[in-house]
């Protein structure tokens, strides 16, 4: 909104935000069906033009009393609140719906393999480029409607994970999980372990 009143040097931006929210603050939702000033006061605001030409006629019933008024006002607030919420119901409803039409549930069988989604971010890596998924792992059994235990090989731990951080991994040319690569075995056939990473002195050290 801001954008659209904004200059196109964008150096005025602080002069008009306070103008820009009373606007946004006095128009009614969508889906509440009220402003945010009349759900928050209990009262529209007025504006420059309600100061010019008075107050319309409808909304011209003063309260005598504070009695009188406090009554009013939360008569007004509990109407309003009550209206909010089944239209909040109403509109929570209708998204499931829209959600629900495009959803399909994901099985998976115990030996299937899977990517496991584990976001995490580092520095000087953008994280658009960065691989979101590890793995693949093997689904070891079910636990509940959607949890599902993983398991990297079958010298590694099981760990319990939701169904929708789970993709199904359809690589043929990925190394099976639970076996060992060639190159990692010893002469009298165990498994080697990991090459240690080669530390080096910074350049500016050199």
């Amino acid at each position: 909104m801001l954008g659209k009143v904004v200059s196109s040097h964008q150096r005025d931006w602080d002069d008009l935000l306070p103008h820009t929210l009373s606007a946004y603050r006095a128009s009614p939702h969508e889906t509440t069906g009220y402003t945010p000033n009349f759900l928050m006061y209990g009262r529209e605001t007025r504006a420059p033009l309600d100061l010019v030409y008075g107050r319309p006629p409808a909304s011209d019933n003063r309260s005598s009393t504070y009695s009188s008024y406090t009554q009013d006002l939360a008569e007004r607030m509990e109407t309003a609140y009550r209206i909010v919420r089944e239209q909040l119901k109403t509109a929570a409803e209708r998204r499931k719906h829209k959600y629900d039409m495009r959803v399909r549930p994901a099985v998976f069988a115990p030996g299937d393999l899977v990517w496991y989604y584990t976001p995490r971010r580092y520095q000087r890596r953008s994280p658009k480029w960065q691989r979101m998924y590890t793995g693949p792992y093997r689904i070891v059994d079910q636990c509940g409607m959607v949890n599902y235990r993983l398991q990297k090989s079958p010298a590694t731990r099981p760990f319990t994970v939701h169904v929708d951080k789970l993709r199904r991994c359809l690589d043929e040319g990925t190394e099976e999980v639970g076996e060992v690569a060639p190159d990692r075995l010893l002469a009298n056939g165990e498994e080697g372990r990991r090459s240690t990473r080669v530390t080096r002195r910074p350049a500016r050290y050199q």
